[in-house]
């Protein structure tokens, strides 16, 4: 039976190789990670409201097309998404 300093230094070392293994994933896919937007905060919203529905998010009880329903305009560096 191992021991239990055999043990941890096995689960030490499959936990390094999940992670090279998921790594290498990321970036053989080439999924790029998204920063925050620096502007908007990640909200995506900008800094005024919206002016279709006057900040409401709602237009005749239906939601706004311009600003989803967030209330604000768009934000203008990264368009809304809130990542850049």
């Amino acid at each position: 039976m191992p021991t239990n300093n055999t043990m941890k230094s096995l689960l030490k070392i499959n936990r390094r190789h999940i992670l090279l293994a998921a790594l290498a994933f990321v970036a053989s896919a080439g999924i790029a990670y998204a920063a925050v937007c620096r502007v908007c905060n990640g909200s995506g919203n900008g800094p005024f409201a919206c002016f279709h529905c006057k900040g409401s998010g709602q237009l005749n009880g239906f939601t706004c097309n311009f600003c989803h329903g967030r209330g604000f305009t768009p934000c203008s560096s990264c368009k809304g998404a809130g990542q850049k």
